[in-house]
């Protein structure tokens, strides 16, 4: 009974940890759209982010396709190693990610002709890959640390990133551009920034706080080579695949 409790107590503990550090994720987040108003330079920028935003929203299910769920379904199964689990959902992803994002960038002719784009969308493309990729990479190695209930640390490199992504946002879009108007022509900051495409500098402020997690996350990496296992595979794409339409479906709805 007591080791009953005890495991209970644990779980609302782990589940308001998760729980407090995704509202405050959020909060912070939501502090930067009025941030973001009063530093874009025209509402055709605020346009070409939002869009790029909703992009991202879409291709990010794509980019994972339900591995992440489906590897907690498959690794709290007793039948099914962890480990050999967690290796499999890297198999796919060593697949699926390059293709997936040289597919993207492949149609940056689209891209180039998002409506109102205020900045050059060839390079916000490719911000937008590197983001979906390292996202999608990371994401199951997020889902291990709560399986082996490590919520602190995911907590931890969660909100890492967001005081990393607002730190870097006031940078780019506040302090930046006055050092830039302030220094010489021949300053390295005029030479290297341009004040004028905000919406790359939120979008590489956003790439550079998600890696991070890079460093902290590695470790799980080691052996993700491994033997392939085809069962394991079709388990997590018969499982994953379904998850993603489900996903999609509601992004539509909500649009």
């Amino acid at each position: 009974m007591r080791l009953r409790l005890g495991r209970l107590g644990q779980l609302a503990r782990h589940t308001l940890i998760y729980g407090l550090s995704s509202l405050l994720g959020r909060f912070l987040n939501y502090l930067l759209v009025p941030f973001y108003t009063f530093v874009l330079e025209s509402p055709a920028q605020y346009g070409t982010l939002s869009e790029c935003y909703s992009y991202m929203a879409l291709l990010g299910l794509v980019f994972i396709y339900g591995l992440e769920t489906a590897y907690f379904r498959l690794a709290t199964n007793p039948a099914t190693s962890e480990a050999k689990t967690f290796q499999a959902v890297y198999h796919l992803l060593m697949l699926s990610t390059p293709l997936l994002g040289l597919l993207c960038y492949g149609v940056g002719t689209y891209w180039n002709t998002l409506d109102g784009a205020a900045e050059p969308s060839r390079p916000l493309v490719v911000l937008l890959v590197l983001i979906l990729a390292l996202d999608a990479w990371c994401a199951p190695t997020f889902a291990r640390l709560r399986l082996q209930s490590k919520a602190w640390r995911f907590a931890a490199l969660k909100g890492m990133a967001i005081v990393a992504n607002i730190t870097l946002n006031v940078f780019f879009l506040w302090i930046a551009p006055k050092l830039y108007a302030a220094a010489p022509p021949e300053a390295f900051i005029r030479i290297y920034f341009n004040p004028h495409t905000p919406v790359y500098y939120i979008l590489l402020a956003n790439l550079l706080s998600n890696a991070l997690w890079i460093p902290a996350l590695a470790p799980h990496w080691r052996h993700i080579g491994g033997q392939w296992r085809p069962d394991l595979l079709k388990k997590l794409l018969g499982y994953g695949i379904p998850l993603m339409g489900v996903g999609i479906a509601a992004i539509g709805i909500e649009a």
